[in-house]
């Protein structure tokens, strides 16, 4: 039995359910003095294939959270990592959280979330005073 390694196209995550969708959210490597924790397992099989590179696998179709979790993966700079087309504000921060605070990956991205929610409620409130010209007390529950 010969061992080959197979590409298979990822699903479009466009077109999965929304529960699908929750379960493509990949975990969090640690950091450590400013840099992803690296697997050395992905690590080898990167450095053994010289034709795979980070450019060759931004031109395939995987997807952002793929992308962003093998940058984690094969040990990414802190910094690196924030300037990658396909790392979202919600990761970055989160990971800054982990390695600013020393907090679990899921309390990172919890964080990071009621940061962004806070932004949108005040966005809506401010919204709201103006389309119905009220005070924003009068928003208050």
């Amino acid at each position: 039995m010969t061992n080959s390694l197979k590409a298979t196209e990822p699903e479009n995550p466009q077109k999965l359910g929304q529960s699908a969708l929750t379960s493509l959210v990949m975990p969090m490597q640690p950091i450590r003095d400013g840099r992803f924790v690296a697997n050395n397992i992905v690590k080898m099989l990167l450095d053994t294939h010289p034709t795979m590179d980070m450019n060759t696998i931004a031109m395939l179709s995987f997807t952002e959270q793929e992308q962003m979790q093998f940058a984690q993966l094969i040990g990414y700079s802190l910094n690196g990592f924030s300037e990658l087309s396909y790392v979202d504000d919600e990761t970055y921060a989160a990971a800054e959280t982990i390695e600013a605070e020393g907090v679990s990956d899921t309390e990172a991205k919890n964080d990071a979330l009621r940061h962004q929610l806070a932004c949108i409620r005040t966005g809506l409130k401010a919204a709201a005073t103006a389309a119905f010209k009220i005070h924003p007390d009068d928003l208050e529950a």
